[in-house]
């Protein structure tokens, strides 16, 4: 995997890495708001999102993992368009994570921080006809 936006490279992802601690560092990469950085605060979290057009209907997604991001330049270092974005480590080599999921909205005027991912183990679960990344 190698993309290129606004002069932003996301590096050669050789592997994946599914269960990551707490407090581990990761990256992402999202169509709008493009490369972050931030750490894992916690995981097996459950997120409540609601249905944003008619605002009837209650989704519960579990197993995310919730992570404090940040940017170089202090905006938004994650944005309702970066969903399914990679989501990836460094441990020696750049390894998938998972994909962006959500976000949590911050108070009106704040830079948005807090993004839930999924776990790249639960698309490559072969248990419920998974697939296999392709990496370099």
């Amino acid at each position: 995997l190698y993309l290129s936006n606004n002069s932003v490279n996301v590096p050669n992802i050789t592997g994946t890495f599914s269960s990551v601690p707490t407090g581990t560092i990761i990256y992402k990469y999202g169509y709008l708001t493009g490369h972050s950085w931030g750490y894992v605060q916690q995981s097996s979290v459950t997120v409540q999102y609601s249905d944003l057009v008619s605002g009837l209907n209650t989704y519960y997604v579990r197993g995310l993992y919730k992570s404090y991001m940040q940017n170089s330049t202090g905006t938004d270092a994650v944005g309702l368009g970066d969903s399914g974005g990679c989501v990836y480590l460094n441990d020696g080599s750049y390894k998938i994570h998972g994909n962006v999921s959500g976000l949590s909205q911050p108070p009106a005027g704040s830079a948005t921080h807090i993004m839930y991912s999924s776990p790249i183990y639960f698309a490559i679960d072969p248990q419920n006809v998974g697939f296999t990344p392709k990496t370099n």
